[in-house]
């Protein structure tokens, strides 16, 4: 007698299980058939009928044991236990339990054999084993798998044209996941390899033809939740290639949690491939990155010599290579340079189209740009714009209301300009311009609330003849040089010599002081006086009276010898006196010169006239001539004359000189 233990396979969960006969077989010395033939059946039942739907062979136990038993005790047998083979549409063999037991149970007790517990072979169409699960209120698997060794729990190989494995869920409104792998140990979940090196199809293919990610990993532990790798030295293929045919993004990243919402890496010093390579064709985006948490977006790293990103647009492409958003209080976008010995730019962008190379634009309140050095040590320019054409090399422009431009230095020891310009080439150092003619306002306007000059000019070259301030107005009536002092005490303008010392100044009250005198263009010192009648009828030259009729108001001379004679039309005084403001025009008054050389109109009433001749005026209108001295009187005499006149009439420089 041999006790046998009965392990089974269980079905249940997916996994192996093992369970014992809760009876022993008794095996008797003498069974009721027994044969020991040499080549033949030990049993043989056949039925001939062919409409018979019964079993060829009925085995029927109302004991506790099992329900038949077959056995090979023979070590050199390499036939299987139980052949069973069909010419039908049926099962070849078909395992039922109304029970609760298990449907079917193979077991190997064997430990040293490798040979499979259950072996499904079929040359046929169908498949080589089937499981099925037909109550649809149980929770448990159709198929359950359990190994406890080294291999794998399930082994799919075809070395047919069919896939190795398949698994498929045919409920429209299943939620389940076709396949759900779980590992509690150590090795992956889940490996899918292309052993034949020929092989151009993909190593795992994930298709969705609903609404839900075709594929999806999650990983609750430490590692990472996809990895995508190419062990290949010589492969060009990428580890990840992404495509879109719809409008959404081809790559879409996103971090929920404080971790990168993506990482590429090429682990290479010497290579010279780009860590993230993104090609879109279509409208959306090439690459989209969202990151909810406080991590980066994306964060791009090279160790080796190639950039840590490249984005590129082809030739028919007319949106932005880049483009970077924030809806939050960071930047938008962060450039850091970390290596303190690098002489690179922390951002360098090279344009060789006709649009601008850096624009930037801001739809809030606060700057479009703003540049700054953080280094105390640092004597480098904040900004430096250079341009190798012909444009302007910084351009400011506002459409609003603010300023175009604005220079501060907040350090209040800081000795330093506000703007400092300079030029090496032979056009302006600076230029302001209003374009505006309804502009009021100065072009340049200078302020200081300091004791500093508000606006200082000055020439370092000592062989230049040009002036230090030159003002130049196109205007029929404003002044091309203004002075003013609004405190009411102060010199309007004062004028310093190489020693600093003052040689000549305005008051506020307009009083001129010259230490040096004055040299003045113009040969007489006029009065401006009004005339009788219009002025148009007046000219330089004319010799002027008093008139008798309007006081302070002169007239042509009409009387010879008249003691009112006054003075002549000046064509060019030197000094012009007035009474009345400055501000006030002309328009009915005349330079009359009263001392000094004026050219004066003269005529030959009184005979030749010879230098040195003294003159008074004449009958003829506005015209002197030579006086004779015994009918001089007092108040009568105009001047000397300076040249010969031997004509009708004419003009002669007269030394004028009333007395």
């Amino acid at each position: 007698m041999r006790t046998y233990t009965l392990l089974v396979l269980c079905t249940l969960s997916g996994l192996y299980s093992f369970a014992q006969s809760s009876a022993a077989t008794i095996l008797p010395n003498t069974a009721t058939f027994k044969t020991n033939i040499s080549n033949g059946y030990a049993g043989y039942f056949e039925t001939n009928h062919a409409s018979n739907p019964s079993p060829v062979l009925g085995a029927f136990n109302k004991s506790i044991g099992p329900g038949g038993w077959f056995s090979i005790d023979n070590v050199n047998n390499f036939s299987p236990t139980i052949y069973a083979t069909t010419v039908g549409s049926g099962t070849v063999i078909q395992g039922r339990n109304t029970g609760t037991g298990i449907g079917a149970g193979f077991s190997i007790e064997n430990p040293s054999n490798t040979n499979t517990a259950l072996y499904a072979i079929t040359d046929g169409k169908g498949g080589a084993a089937n499981f099925q699960l037909n109550n649809t209120t149980s929770t448990v698997h159709a198929l359950n798998v359990t190994n406890m060794g080294t291999g794998f729990a399930i082994n799919g190989v075809t070395i047919g044209t069919g896939g190795a494995g398949r698994f498929e869920i045919s409920a429209a409104g299943n939620t389940a996941r076709t396949i759900y792998a779980t590992n509690k140990g150590k090795g992956r979940v889940g490996y899918f390899q292309t052993a034949n090196t020929l092989s151009d199809s993909v190593t795992l293919a994930a298709v969705t033809n609903g609404q839900a990610n075709a594929f999806e990993a999650y990983t609750t532990g430490g590692g990472m939740a996809g990895y995508f790798q190419i062990n290949s030295p010589f492969s060009t293929n990428k580890a990840l290639y992404a495509l879109s045919n719809g409008t959404g993004p081809t790559f879409s990243s996103q971090a929920i949690g404080n971790g990168r919402a993506g990482e590429f890496f090429v682990n290479s010093a010497g290579s010279a491939a780009q860590a993230v390579f993104a090609y879109g064709s279509g409208t959306g985006s090439t690459i989209e990155s969202r990151a909810v948490g406080s991590g980066t977006a994306i964060n791009a790293i090279s160790t080796g010599s190639g950039p840590a990103g490249v984005f590129v647009n082809q030739s028919a492409n007319s949106t932005t290579s880049l483009w970077s958003s924030t809806y939050g209080f960071g930047n938008a976008g962060n450039f850091q340079t970390g290596n303190a010995s690098n002489p690179a730019a922390t951002i360098f962008a090279s344009g060789f189209g006709s649009g601008n190379t850096i624009e930037t634009v801001s739809n809030g309140t606060g700057r479009a740009a703003y540049f700054f050095v953080d280094n105390m040590n640092s004597v480098a320019t904040a900004v430096l714009a250079k341009t190798s054409g012909s444009g302007i090399v910084f351009e400011s422009q506002t459409t609003g209301t603010g300023k175009a431009g604005h220079f501060q230095i907040t350090n209040t020891g800081n000795t330093n300009s506000g703007i400092y310009v300079t030029t090496n080439g032979t056009g302006k150092a600076g230029e302001f311009y209003a374009t505006n003619n309804n502009n009021a306002n100065a072009a340049v306007f200078a302020k200081t609330v300091g004791t500093g000059e508000a606006g200082r000019f000055e020439v370092e070259n000592e062989f230049t003849t040009n002036p230090a301030l030159y003002a130049v107005s196109n205007s029929s009536e404003g002044p091309a040089l203004m002075a003013r002092t609004t405190n009411g005490l102060g010199d309007i303008a004062i004028f310093k010599d190489q020693g600093n010392f003052n040689v000549a100044r305005i008051n506020y009250q307009g009083t001129g002081y010259f230490n040096g005198g004055t040299q003045i263009m113009g040969a007489d010192l006029a009065e401006a006086f009004e005339v009788e009648g219009e002025k148009s009828e007046y000219e330089p030259g004319d010799v002027l009276v008093i008139s008798e009729s309007t006081d302070r108001t002169v007239e042509k001379s009409s009387q010879a010898y008249s003691s009112l004679v006054a003075g002549v039309y000046a064509t060019k005084p030197g000094v012009l006196l007035r009474e009345d403001n400055v501000n006030n025009d002309l328009d009915k008054q005349v330079p009359m010169g009263v001392v000094g050389v004026i050219p004066t109109k003269v005529c030959n009433e009184g005979g030749k006239i010879k230098r040195g001749d003294l003159l008074v005026t004449s009958s003829k209108t506005g015209y002197a001539m030579k006086g004779d001295p015994a009918k001089l009187g007092f108040g009568h005499i105009l001047g000397k004359a300076l040249q010969d006149f031997d004509g009708t009439e004419g003009k002669i420089k007269v030394l004028v000189n009333v007395r």
